[in-house]
């Protein structure tokens, strides 16, 4: 019915806006040498938690190819795709650099 259809639509967009929130915490928390802003921490939990994010970011991106509903939608939005597209990427060289490096990233 109608209700559903309008909760599902409510959770990809509150979603896709968790999901930007998380990564604007992680650039900022990666640009600054303080050692934990929100919930990400300069520690062994940073690659875990960004792979998190980067695993939600690529879900929802599966979400928005469906043809139906917000994601639907969404999916039309160019720059919402691309902004989706752009942040996967961006997580997942984070990910490879913290993995060739994490004294860079990770302070004790």
């Amino acid at each position: 019915g109608t209700l559903p259809s309008l909760m599902r639509e409510r959770t990809v967009t509150a979603r896709v806006s968790s999901a930007m929130r998380s990564v604007d915490t992680i650039r900022a928390l990666l640009a600054t040498d303080t050692l934990g802003l929100g919930r990400f921490k300069r520690d062994s939990t940073l690659l875990r938690e960004i792979a998190s994010v980067r695993d939600e970011v690529s879900i929802l991106r599966g979400l928005m190819a469906q043809s139906h509903g917000t994601a639907g939608r969404m999916a039309n939005d160019k720059a919402v795709t691309a902004a989706l597209t752009s942040v996967e990427k961006e997580l997942t060289r984070t990910i490879e650099d913290i993995k060739r490096d994490p004294v860079r990233y990770v302070r004790f």
